[in-house]
């Protein structure tokens, strides 16, 4: 059996992330629940190392993508690494500053669908619900870093939660997959 709480963090973002599968080539198969407990307002904006598909089980979510503008408002740019060998986060200043705008907002529900390129700078939040759920496939790293853009240098480290909130967050969210198709919409 599988033990699913050596991959389970909370991640900085604000949601659960319990990595179901990884293969020898990269590619990662993972499950991300929101929750009214750790989520924030806004995630940083940021990009990723690779792309990602992701299907919500559960819930809704906003997408909000942005781009480097000279008319846009400032946000100071790090570089976010990941160390492999130890799963710890790196986050560097690139001592720089870019300004950024707001350019597409998503509303994403249960059933939908969406994709997220290797450089588009996002922030994603959940939306009026007790719980959001969603699968990702991650493709394989197509680099060793994602940059982030934040209005300070207020990063965490992801949270390694206990066994029983593990069990928790587990809970809740099969309960949540268990109810009928009629109330999961929202």
């Amino acid at each position: 059996m599988v033990n699913y709480h050596k991959s389970y963090v909370v991640h900085q973002n604000g949601f659960h992330k319990i990595t179901l599968h990884e293969n020898s080539q990269g590619w990662r198969l993972r499950l991300h629940i929101w929750d009214s407990i750790y989520s924030p307002t806004d995630s940083h904006i940021h990009n990723h190392s690779s792309t990602f598909i992701s299907k919500i089980f559960a819930g809704q979510l906003e997408v909000k993508n942005y781009i480097v503008e000279d008319e846009g408002e400032k946000f100071e740019k790090f570089k976010f690494i990941l160390d492999k060998k130890s799963k710890n986060c790196l986050f560097h200043s690139l001592n720089t500053k870019d300004k950024l705008i707001l350019s597409e907002k998503r509303f994403l529900k249960t059933n939908d669908i969406y994709k997220i390129d290797t450089d588009a700078l996002h922030s994603v939040r959940q939306l009026n619900t007790k719980i959001s759920i969603s699968l990702v496939y991650q493709a394989s790293d197509e680099r060793d870093y994602s940059i982030l853009y934040a209005k300070n240098d207020a990063f965490s480290d992801a949270i390694k939660p206990s066994i029983n909130e593990f069990k928790k967050i587990l809970e809740k969210t099969l309960e949540r997959l268990n109810q009928g198709q009629e109330s999961l919409k929202v």
